[in-house]
């Protein structure tokens, strides 16, 4: 399927179609035939491109706007608009009196907390001491009552005990028992009451840690620093002023690198990008630069090309606006003046003299720019018809008077 005509190119042709002929036959009369003089140009193999221009506006290739992260009153100004500020740097101090206070207090309340586990671990580890040597001093005692019973058993046994004294060492032993439960469980509560307390005092040390952390953070939050190194471009605050958290406070842009931000048609992008190189002219200096990407502007008209400019001892300044002009190739093939086609059938066509008569042949056309196309189907070194008169049939018997270039 043959690709339909620019629609450019069809007006062309039209208007070419209410065109005289360059020379007119003269009418047949008595069965003569006459030879009609024309003009040609040689049909020649080329590059068909374009000159176009653009508006460039100079961009920092790094740029960011730094945001208060609390609220606050403005309490100091360290660097002024056009002030250079390495990274890190802080450009805004926001007051910070009850910030300090509070991380003041953080810091106390980490250390009584601190204290109180401490103390409580001490009288933890006291009291279990105690409670275990209660219980050995049980269980030492229970053996005794056990090994004394015993023996008076087997002496009651052999008559040399009377049942008296054998009942009080019973009773005796069933004393030391009673001892050693309760030894035993006081150990076990002294094991497992503490511990939880313990716990809890932890988890407040914990909590008050964590808090502190807050405050120093909040703290720092104070103080709005440049993420990197560069040139304060604007100043959004004063001294005196409250800020927002979220606020915009000032901008920052690096004094390294610089972009050019350029609108062109939607099919020069990609060849621009393609092609990875312009030229913008400043000062009496032609700077390189490399097209990165596009994006669609709003209503898709135009494409939005951002170019990347290569370092120079004497960058572009930023907010510079300059003009420059790019060139495109469009198309390869054979390159005839636009004037020299003609419609037919919906195709584009050529007339080219053959052996002294007249002939059409098809072409396709692959690219247009100004009064010359670019265009397929054509041998190069063809003597095409040009300008072509109105009235000029195929087979027309022709003598060419002039032949030029295209």
């Amino acid at each position: 399927m043959r690709a339909p005509l620019h629609p450019l190119l069809c007006a062309a042709l039209a208007l070419l179609a209410l065109l005289p002929g360059v020379a007119s036959a003269a009418p047949q009369t008595g069965g003569e035939l006459f030879v009609r003089s024309v003009r040609t140009v040689r049909a020649e193999t080329g590059t068909l491109t374009v000159t176009r221009s653009a508006t460039a506006t100079i961009e920092p290739a790094r740029e960011s706007r730094v945001s208060a992260a609390t609220t606050g009153q403005v309490a100091r100004i360290a660097a002024r608009e056009g002030s250079r500020v390495a990274a890190g740097e802080v450009v805004v101090y926001l007051d910070d009196e009850a910030l300090r206070l509070n991380r003041d207090n953080a810091a106390l309340a980490v250390e009584s907390a601190r204290i109180n586990l401490q103390s409580a671990e001490r009288a933890s580890a006291s009291g279990d001491a105690q409670a275990q040597a209660a219980l050995q001093a049980a269980r030492a005692g229970l053996e005794a009552a056990r090994e004394a019973y015993e023996a008076g058993a087997a002496l009651f046994e052999a008559g040399g005990l009377a049942r008296s004294e054998l009942t009080q060492l019973r009773v005796q032993l069933e004393q030391a028992e009673a001892s050693y439960l309760q030894a035993k469980g006081t150990a076990e509560a002294s094991r497992l009451a503490p511990s939880e307390d313990l716990e809890l005092l932890r988890l407040q040390l914990e909590q008050a840690q964590t808090q502190l952390r807050q405050a120093e953070a909040a703290l720092r939050d104070a103080e709005l620093r440049a993420p990197f190194s560069g040139e304060i471009a604007e100043l959004l605050v004063e001294e005196g002023e409250f800020i927002g958290a979220g606020s915009p406070a000032f901008r920052v842009v690096g004094t390294e690198g610089r972009l050019a931000r350029f609108d062109v048609p939607p099919a020069d992008a990609p060849r621009l990008l393609e092609a990875g190189l312009i030229w913008l002219p400043y000062g009496g200096l032609d700077y390189a630069a490399r097209p990165l990407r596009a994006s669609q502007t709003q209503g898709g008209r135009l494409v939005t090309l951002v170019a990347e400019i290569y370092p120079s001892e004497t960058p572009i300044p930023t907010g510079t606006v300059t003009q420059f002009s790019y060139e495109l190739t469009l198309a390869e093939g054979t390159l005839l003046p636009s004037a020299a086609l003609r419609a037919s059938g919906g195709e584009a066509q050529v007339l080219v003299v053959e052996g002294g008569v007249v002939q059409a042949r098809t072409v396709q056309v692959v690219g247009e720019a100004g009064a010359q196309v670019a265009v397929t189907g054509l041998a190069p070194g063809t003597e095409v018809v040009f300008p072509v008169p109105a009235d000029l049939p195929p087979g027309t018997p022709v003598q060419v008077i002039e032949e030029g270039a295209p």
